[in-house]
């Protein structure tokens, strides 16, 4: 087995055995730290990050395609374009989150907290350029 897939399945199972001591981290109060335990446990906050922003962006997605309709006699198709759009953008979050995370020279533990961390605030993000369209839907 090469050095670097030995050294991955290491800290994938380092990650596991952490994980459930990691769960009952208070995130809004980390105490910060370099090794596996502490990235373990800011890995897990971010995933409850993203995790909660990815369900503000699907709630927020559902209530705006709710409000776009197709005319196909005046040539305009916000549904259409919506929906195409939507999903470039996710493509584009998360090779530019991949991108940005292989850009990173930190310790190998903490580049799945990159990560999710860089999806979390992207998705943020998103939510509030979705909540300005609905705004603008809703006023025409």
């Amino acid at each position: 087995m090469k050095r670097s897939h030995y050294a991955a399945a290491l800290l994938s199972v380092s990650f596991g055995l952490l994980s459930s001591a990691a769960s009952a981290a208070d995130c809004d109060h980390l105490t910060g730290g370099v090794g596996f335990a502490s990235a373990q446990t800011s890995f897990d906050c971010a995933e409850k990050t993203r995790v909660a922003n990815e369900q503000q962006l699907d709630d927020m997605v559902q209530k705006l395609l709710a409000t776009l309709r197709d005319d196909n006699r005046r040539g305009i198709k916000p549904h259409t374009d919506f929906i195409a759009g939507q999903q470039a953008w996710v493509a584009y979050r998360n090779a530019e989150c991949q991108f940005r995370n292989s850009l990173g020279s930190g310790a190998p533990q903490w580049a799945k907290v990159n990560t999710s961390q860089c999806l979390a605030n992207m998705t943020a993000a998103r939510v509030k350029n979705l909540q300005d369209y609905l705004l603008q839907s809703k006023s025409e």
